[in-house]
């Protein structure tokens, strides 16, 4: 039985994709790369090291294939902080996690993200009431990302 291979998954919308040590991409499924020729262990990919240390050895870590947070959260902390920022102000404005509660949320968050969308494009870059609130700048973009987070939430809740 051929031992799981260092996969690094690929965002794909279509189908599960992995890139092999070799850094040629591969299709869940596949029994071996075609470049390098190694075997894929795709039975248990969740459940295993990525560096193919066996689980009861020192150092394992069972986290092969698995989502990797920090990619999103370390790597966009600037726009998450404003982001973040963003739901701060709109919870002192309203009420912490009101926003869950809005009637025809989805709909309602998508217009408000496509407006902040328009502003920003027509040129204005910064919100002003949201900056004025805030005390500091809070661009549009911000705003954006946050409508679409929202709206994202509410359609994963199925709201």
């Amino acid at each position: 039985m051929a031992k799981p291979i260092i996969f690094k998954p690929i965002l794909n919308v279509k189908e599960k994709r992995y890139q092999c040590k070799c850094g040629y991409n591969v299709t869940f499924g596949q029994e071996c790369c075609s470049i390098c020729e190694t075997e894929f262990n795709w039975c248990n990919l969740e459940d295993s090291d990525p560096n193919g240390v066996d689980q009861h050895e020192t150092g394992a870590k069972l986290d092969a294939g698995k989502v990797r947070m920090g990619l999103v959260l370390g790597d966009f902390a600037n726009a998450l902080e404003m982001v973040s920022l963003v739901g701060t102000v709109g919870a002192n404005k309203y009420t912490d996690h009101g926003w869950l509660d809005v009637p025809d949320g989805i709909s309602r968050y998508t217009d408000a993200m496509l407006r902040h969308n328009f502003k920003e494009h027509a040129g204005e870059l910064l919100d002003p009431e949201l900056t004025e609130l805030a005390g500091k700048d809070v661009r549009h973009a911000a705003c954006v990302a946050w409508n679409a987070l929202a709206r994202l939430e509410l359609a994963l809740r199925e709201k």
